[in-house]
């Protein structure tokens, strides 16, 4: 990336569409952290520039998030979006515990908006690209320390050089980092969200004297952890439970992962003209999660998840630069596979109406079923299950894409570009269900032989063949699904640095298998799709000091993938295509140098999401959520900061960002969390080579709450303030 100042204000490049653009040039919406703006801001983690980004939240505190109001379904096989680390997909299963730290992290992007034709899979919403730190042909290093209330540790440290004179170089980066945590778990008396991780990366670069116009790039990571469990709960029944953050769960909620991620960038400059280029890329995570389902003091109910996720995939790019006419032409394959073991011991709701039809069926009037039935739940409001579940799937893609730019004239261009992919998804499955607890006695209801003593024997023989439905081989199946997504743009570049551009482009999900465990049955379901329309403006103004872009959009939304109740109990359901449903917005950032001793930025975003309708499907409950907007779509988000630069050596950095309030529940539109705004700082002394600095995140102390369960009096809180010091140094 180019880093260099032209009339103070900071260069970017966008390099997540695969081709190096201007800020000016790119069309799709964007949103670029730099390393400066990394160590402006102090940022030390993905979910800090999710925060400051406008039209971009988290969900759950953190185990996922929304662009343009769209969840990334991290928890699916096939989701909305996906991180990228150096060209290489992590799986989004671990979106809340994997690589994701910012130290010698070189820039962000976040890529609103459909990237299906050059991303590819799981970018229907949009795609989040991290790139780390290259080695240079000159000899640095860096080291950093932080501290943080309530002692949080950070050490790191990175660096490299060359290992033969302008023709080979390493870099290596390693942080280390502990974190007692804000909740105490009372019960265990331990700390429920600490943090250990240990993060360490190393990258070769090769441009071989013999072949002057060849590079390779050789990137291999290890990401080690120990983090809380996907959803951390604190307890909301106690006085000032911002300021006394307590768990009672009896047992760990905790995940235990380690990330491996090779990546192989080659690149050969044939002329002036044509270039190729190889990207060789594989992630191994192996994670251990273990959770408390009750979070109560009694060892109830509890579960673990044992995954393995293995991504492998290669593609080649052809790119070709000429005067009027540039792109690239590309081929892409990849598998991924996941192999998971759950076991959980857990309850199912006695379901009533299940247990009333089936009495009724028995020859029993409606009143004398509903009657026993009401009586047996009293005795038994929750079925004790020991579930057991273990399933490989495994997707195949493969795709040609292109993506090119023809000048028609000196101040218009055409943008087009095409992706045909097609998916192989294979599924199988093997599930264990045992009844584990104690039937209600029949002689409590009446003398063997009688009536009561019967009702009561052949329900709790129905509840034996429920669990028992629930178990199940599933054997292995196989899906196959091809899609062509075209889009075209026209971009007018009205002024030198000024430019209007308009796109469409169609996006889709693939289809896939959906597992129902009550019926222990495995349901197809078809790919979605979106077509996007987008206006875009790009503006240099004030001399070049102040530059402004802008993003309007309309999406329109069909065969939305939902899920579908069938009545038996509450894990009676599977995935169906019934849903239509359209959002739109608009997205403004500006940044402006001001001059020697003031700078500032900001974003806002305006976004409007809703369900349009959801069809019948045959047996099933499928709840109409028409009308009502998508889970964690704020409507409007915001973000400011400023720049301070008051004497020799100093820095004061003060930034701000807003989320609007939003629904945690689609189908209870009253079940909302509350607009927040959090205000942070960092004060810095730099000199050549060191600096020292204090920061406070969430300078007010604002405390908010980010999910809510409906069913227990826990949530999922913000962090609190944070107050910190610390200490780099480079040689």
């Amino acid at each position: 990336m180019d880093q260099s100042q032209k009339d103070g204000l900071e260069i970017i490049k966008v390099q997540g569409e695969k081709r190096e653009r201007s800020l000016s040039e790119t069309t799709s919406s964007v949103a670029v952290t730099t390393a400066q703006k990394i160590d402006q801001e102090n940022l030390l983690d993905l979910g800090d520039i999710i925060d400051n980004t406008a039209n971009v939240s988290k969900m759950y505190g953190g185990s996922g998030f929304t662009i343009r109001g769209i969840s990334d379904e991290s928890n699916s096989a096939n989701p909305l979006s996906t991180v990228y680390v150096d060209g290489v997909a992590l799986p989004s299963e671990i979106n809340d515990a994997g690589p994701s730290d910012l130290w010698d992290v070189s820039q962000v992007e976040i890529l609103r908006g459909s990237q299906s034709t050059v991303q590819g899979e799981n970018s229907l919403a949009g795609a989040i690209i991290i790139s780390t730190q290259d080695p240079t042909m000159d000899w640095n290093w860096k080291t950093r320390a932080i501290w943080s209330d309530p002692n949080d540790r950070r050490l790191a440290f990175a660096g490299g050089g060359p290992l033969i004179a302008d023709e080979l170089a390493f870099r290596v980066a390693v942080e280390k980092r502990d974190f007692d945590g804000f909740i105490k778990n009372t019960t265990r008396n331990d700390m429920e969200d600490s943090v250990d991780s240990m993060a360490s990366r190393f990258k070769l670069l090769w441009k071989p004297k013999a072949l002057k116009d060849f590079t390779a790039k050789l990137t291999l990571m290890r990401d080690d952890r120990e983090d809380p469990y996907r959803f951390t709960y604190s307890r909301t029944d106690i006085e000032d439970y911002f300021d006394n953050r307590e768990n009672t769960s009896n047992r760990e909620n905790v995940t235990d992962i380690t990330t491996d991620i090779l990546s192989l960038d080659l690149s050969y400059q044939f002329n002036e003209n044509w270039a190729l280029s190889s990207i060789t890329s594989q992630s191994d995570s192996d994670s251990l999660r273990l959770y408390d389902v009750d979070l109560i003091a009694e060892d109830n109910q509890y579960g673990r998840m044992d995954h393995d996720y293995q991504n492998r995939s290669q593609e080649l790019r052809l790119h070709f630069d000429y005067p009027d006419f540039h792109g690239l032409l590309g081929w892409y394959w990849s598998d991924r596979q996941k192999d998971s073991v759950d076991n959980q011991l857990g309850g199912v709701a006695t379901p009533v109406a299940t247990i009333v039809s089936a009495l009724q069926n028995m020859g029993l009037d409606e009143a004398t079923a509903t009657q026993f039935a009401n009586s047996y739940s009293q005795a038994l409001p929750s079925i004790p299950v020991d579930y057991g579940n273990d399933v490989a799937d495994r997707s195949t893609n493969q795709a040609l894409f292109a993506d090119v730019e023809y000048a028609l004239a000196d101040d218009v261009a055409l943008i087009a570009g095409f992706r045909y992919d097609t998916e192989r998804y294979t599924y199988e499955s093997l599930t264990e269900a045992e009844f584990a607890g104690t039937l209600p006695d029949p002689t409590n209801y009446g003398e063997p032989g009688t009536a009561p003593h019967s009702i009561i024997s052949g329900i709790n023989q129905e509840v034996l063949n429920l669990v028992a439905r629930a178990g199940n081989s599933v054997p292995e199946s196989t899906r196959d699904f091809n899609a062509f997504l075209p889009k075209l743009a026209v971009r007018w570049d009205y002024d030198n640095n000024d430019s209007l551009a308009l796109t469409v482009q169609r996006a889709y999900r693939s289809g896939g298998s959906s597992y129902n465990i009550a019926r222990a049955e495995v349901f197809a379901y078809d790919p979605e799709f979106t077509t996007n329309y987008e206006l875009s403006w790009r503006s240099q103004l004030l001399d070049n000091k102040l530059f402004v872009s802008s993003n309007l959009y309309y999406i329109d939304w069909e065969d939305k993938q939902v899920s579908a109740e069938f009545g038996l109990n509450s894990f009676d359901n599977h995935t169906v295509n019934a849903g239509k449903a359209h959002l739109y917005g608009v997205e403004l950032e500006a940044r402006q140098y001001v001059n020697s001793y003031l700078d500032w930025y900001g974003s806002y975003s305006y976004s409007r999401t809703q369900y349009d309708q959801f069809e019948a499907i045959a047996e099933a409950q499928v709840r109409n959520y028409a009308g009502t907007e998508f889970i964690f779509a704020p409507k409007h988000t915001a973000a400011l900061g400023v720049n301070l630069y008051p004497a020799r050596d100093w820095t004061v950095n003060v930034n701000a960002n807003y989320r609007d309030s939003m629904n945690m529940a689609t189908r209870a539109t009253d079940n909302r969390v509350s607009s927040r705004t959090l205000v942070n700082a960092k004060i810095s002394y730099d000199k050549f080579d060191w600096s020292a600095y204090i920061f406070a995140n969430n300078i007010f102390d604002k405390g908010y709450i980010e999910y809510t369960r409906p069913d227990l009096p826990y949530a999922i809180f913000g962090a609190p303030r944070v107050v910190g010091v610390g200490f780099e140094a480079e040689f």
